[in-house]
């Protein structure tokens, strides 16, 4: 079974995004706007690997 990593990164970058009411961002001082952008970003390219992947999620090798 391959492909299932991508979805789990994702998963998690998600849930990460979603903690980011927590007030963590000022955890990054000089720029705390910015970070719920990068999450975006990163999920976003993460989104776009998973598409242009040769297996399905889930699929055999």
């Amino acid at each position: 079974m391959t492909g299932y990593r991508t979805i789990v990164a994702a998963a998690v970058l998600t849930v990460l995004g979603a903690l980011q009411g927590l007030d963590w961002a000022q955890l990054i001082p000089n720029n705390p706007e910015v970070v719920g952008w990068v999450l975006t970003g990163i999920g976003a390219v993460m989104a776009v690997l998973r598409v242009v992947t040769k297996t399905p999620v889930g699929g055999q090798k």
